[in-house]
């Protein structure tokens, strides 16, 4: 028969055990389908430009709405600013120097700042860890269903981690850390802050 001192010792061991029995389970993180699962967010981070010949680095400030976003590139200090809207293949561009620019003068000064044409249409959805629709593309996969990478439109685009974002339908997994590489060309975002829901 247990003495009373043993039986008194066994109960923290019981406890513990009665608590994890009780306890939520914690949530999994759900990963994202398809963009329409995410229809409007904006995120606040940092972006580092290398081309065969320059580089820079910068603030990035992008809104989504539906089929439209809205980026701001800003040096340090807020110099060199630009503002990109864009949406069903149109561009509009307001510099620095309050220019608006359209259409083919805003690509031009896109081109011109950046020193490269960047893709767009796709990165609002490479942004968010899936493919731009509408283009054949490879990819592979963790074994938990993160995207390691993809090649799409000529471009290289890895993933080095992914956060849980809070959101009113759950928890869902996006893109902390990313690159995307096509011949001489390196882009690199990092996403200090998403914000998902109105």
């Amino acid at each position: 028969m247990r003495s009373r001192v043993e039986w008194l010792a066994g109960i923290p061991a019981l406890l513990t055990l009665l608590l994890a029995a009780c306890a939520t389970p914690p949530s999994r993180e759900t990963l994202l389908l398809n963009a329409a699962d995410l229809d409007a967010w904006q995120f606040d981070g940092r972006v580092a430009v290398a081309t065969a010949h320059d580089g820079f680095n910068a603030s990035v400030d992008w809104t989504q709405d539906g089929p439209g976003s809205s980026v701001r590139l800003a040096g340090p200090m807020g110099a060199g600013s630009l503002r990109m809207n864009f949406g069903d293949q149109d561009l509009r561009v307001e510099t620095s120097r309050g220019q608006v620019l359209e259409g083919v003068q805003a690509e031009s000064a896109v081109n011109d700042q950046l020193g490269f044409a960047p893709p767009l249409e796709a990165l609002r959805y490479w942004l968010l860890g899936l493919k731009a629709p509408g283009a054949d593309a490879l990819e592979q996969r963790s074994p938990d269903g993160h995207l390691l990478w993809l090649t799409q439109l000529g471009w290289r685009v890895e993933y080095q981690a992914f956060e849980p974002q809070q959101m009113t339908m759950g928890t869902v997994a996006l893109p902390k850390r990313l690159s995307a590489t096509r011949e001489d060309l390196r882009l690199r975002v990092v996403i200090d802050r998403w914000h998902l829901d109105p």
